[in-house]
């Protein structure tokens, strides 16, 4: 009833979600009342029985017109404004009037017909399987007193200092967060002494956006049924500890997804009080939060079947309180011939009020995104027509400035090649840095390799760049920015062989780089630990075994240092659910490994100390989950925290303060290795 195929796109060795159409699987949900829950006490909780309204959908006259406000801006594409929304969007949102000649545009429809007539499909619009992002981290925090601000971060790793991104934990100083499917749990954290204090359902604002999703879906819910995805819900935790923002998708498909963002007031916790709920169409990408400001992406589908006289079966939107009153996007941008029917929605929302204050949609754009402390950067990948043999893939990428009051187009610029994902894109000092798989031409067929491009965000043009550096058929598995450095590790698609490349990007005028040679494995993760080092996550030499290596630059090449292999070994390659502290220089992660003597596999997180030369193997303790990817731990107060989809625990590890560490230029710094305590576990799994 719920189908997912999996696809090797174009060669490139990722595993892709593709739509299937099944008339015979379809689902019904009553759309009479829905439950709401939220909680009084760490003991009790409250059901709120609401009413649900009944949409009624914006009837518009067919208007063949071009109004006002289209225009073709410098990167190509074409763009209608919503001018009656968009005057002042975050304090008039009760007088929005939505535009008829904007919502009937002829253009906009005459390029999604154009792109079903020559033989477009839900089947071409491909969604990421694995989301390897990282998770910002905070800005400072001047509500906090200065303690708490020293000693609260997000529990992973940034990519951008800050600016925070969603993840399923998130922590105060006295509370962990957690979502674990569509339940949100509150734990205490108090040592030894930690445990579960609130347990809080979700599962009726689910109901709430099926019943939503079923109301704009028209003919479509005759058609098309969603594919059964795993991504969990996200949430962020307000600066001042006080309010829990969650994002939720919908459950079922009924012609497009929803994305709903509650607040809850975490204020008294274990205590905790439903505050707000907004519904936007599309399914949830990702999202950040900058300045107490909601950067929201979402994708959503042109069907083939849309209604012209109600656009919310064609054009993106979201719902004020009463769910009644749809908001179209404030301006479409879309290139003249799309290669999906896909659009990208980016809504910026404030945080405290819950309002939205722009949303903008961009058609043809794919979900692998980046966001730097100026700009969003969202990606488009470009089919390259070709009389013979295979096509390759070329990236264009579009550009959007969000620190102004209002979005600011900045245009787009195309690269040779496919973006794998969000850390293959870097702004550092106006230079937008991009690595992709690239592809050199044999006589009549194409074989990968790996480039790097570096592109003036200004001027919109490439810079400087070194094209198809990596060996032939190499595809780019991992890429990681610091500063004026690179590191991407390439390998091939079948031969599970990468060497790691280090760039020096300090002179574009003068790039050089150096690279490991052939190392038996591919990191899957690239982590800067400190100390001028870099560790791996990844496969051995084959992808039942876990390698953990570090790499450090040594004069004109880069070497590696050590590694450890866990064979028989399975883990997350989703970066969020690591464990990267690099004050102390430590690394953890959740593993299942095989045992032998019982002939099944065990649960257990590791936590290692790199210490320069080789890993001091802290802690390995026994823990339980579903999925490895569900971990998130943290240290503090010689505790190591661990939370699962299945568990949640505090063990003593001792003080790993005064652990011994030789930076890659010789300094050395700590005293004396060991903890002070080892808890009771599992022996460490065997190389």
């Amino acid at each position: 009833m719920k189908n997912r195929k999996m696809l090797d796109i174009m060669g490139l060795a990722d595993e892709k979600y593709v739509l299937e159409a099944d008339p015979k699987s379809k689902k019904r949900i009553s759309k009479s009342k829905f439950k709401w829950t939220t909680f009084l006490s760490a003991a009790a909780c409250l059901l709120l029985i609401l009413n649900v309204a009944i949409i009624v959908p914006i009837l518009m006259s067919k208007d063949e017109t071009t109004p006002p406000g289209s225009d073709a801006p410098g990167n190509g594409n074409i763009v209608i404004q919503n001018p009656s929304s968009k005057d002042e969007p975050s304090d008039k949102e009760d007088e929005y009037t939505p535009d008829m000649q904007f919502l009937k545009n002829p253009a906009l429809l005459g390029a999604i017909d154009a792109y079903y007539k020559n033989g477009g499909s839900l089947e071409k619009v491909e969604g990421t399987l694995e989301n390897e992002s990282d998770s910002m981290q905070d800005a400072s925090q001047e509500e906090i007193s200065e303690q708490l601000k020293d000693f609260i971060t997000d529990i992973n790793d940034n990519q951008v200092d800050g600016i925070s991104e969603g993840d399923i934990a998130k922590r105060s100083d006295k509370y962990l967060y957690y979502l674990n499917g569509t339940t949100l749990y509150v734990y205490s954290i108090n040592g030894g002494a930690s445990k579960a204090e609130c347990v809080l359902p979700l599962d009726g604002y689910v109901e709430k956006m099926n019943s939503i999703s079923i109301s704009t879906a028209g003919e479509q819910l005759e058609e098309i049924e969603k594919i059964d995805g795993t991504e969990p819900f996200e949430m962020y935790l307000s600066k001042d500890f006080k309010t829990l923002t969650i994002i939720i998708k919908s459950e079922e498909y009924y012609g497009n997804d929803m994305t709903g963002i509650v607040t809850i007031d975490v204020s008294a916790s274990p205590t905790i009080e439903f505050k707000d709920f907004k519904v936007f169409s599309g399914e949830y990408i990702t999202s950040r939060v900058v300045d107490d400001e909601i950067l929201l992406f979402t994708k959503y589908y042109a069907p083939k079947k849309y209604d012209t006289e109600h656009p919310e079966t064609y054009i993106p939107f979201y719902l004020m309180d009463k769910f009644e009153d749809f908001r179209y996007s404030d301006a479409i941008y879309f290139p003249p011939k799309l290669s999906s029917s896909t659009y990208i929605t980016v809504s910026r929302i404030d945080q405290k009020k819950l309002r939205v204050q722009e949303s903008v949609s961009y058609l043809s754009y794919s979900e692998d995104i980046y966001v730097s402390q100026e700009n969003i950067f969202l990606t488009r990948p470009i089919s390259v027509a070709e009389s013979v043999g295979f096509a390759p893939i070329d990236t264009e990428i579009a550009v959007i400035g969000y620190k102004s009051d209002l979005f600011q187009n900045k245009g787009s610029v195309t690269v040779k090649g496919y973006v794998k994902d969000q850390y293959s894109l870097d702004e550092y000092e106006g230079i937008l840095r991009v690595a992709t798989t690239s592809y050199i031409k044999e006589s009549d067929r194409y074989v990968s390799t790996a480039s790097l491009f570096c592109i003036d965000i200004e001027k919109m043009e490439i810079e400087a760049s070194v094209e198809c550096f990596a060996p032939k058929s190499e595809i780019v598995r991992s890429v990681r920015f610091d500063g004026t450095n690179g590191y991407i590790c390439t390998s091939y698609q079948e031969v599970l062989i990468d060497p790691v490349f280090f760039f020096d990007l300090s002179d574009l005028s003068n790039i050089t780089y150096t690279e490991t040679g052939e190392i038996d494995g591919y990191s899957s993760s690239l982590i800067n630990i400190g100390g001028g080092y870099v560790i791996g996550i990844g496969y051995g030499d084959n992808t039942s075994t876990l390698k953990i290596e570090a790499y450090k630059q040594n004069g004109d090449s880069v070497v590696p240092v050590c590694y450890e292999v866990f064979a028989k070994t399975k883990f997350s390659t989703n970066y969020k659910s690591y464990l990267v502290d690099r004050e102390n220089h430590l690394l953890g992660l959740a593993v299942s490994t095989y045992a032998a003597e019982t002939g099944a596999y065990e649960d257990s997180y590791l936590l290692l100390h790199f210490n320069g030369e080789f890993f001091d193997k802290m802690v390995a303790v026994e823990i339980s989950h579903k999925n490895t990817g569900s971990a998130r731990a943290f240290y503090e107060d010689k505790f190591l925290y661990v939370v699962t989809d299945s568990d949640f625990n505090a063990y003593g590890v001792g003080s790993l303060r005064d652990l011994p560490f030789t930076s890659a230029d010789g300094t050395t710094s700590g005293v004396q290795g060991g903890t002070d305590q080892t808890p009771n576990g599992p022996a460490w799994p065997s190389n």
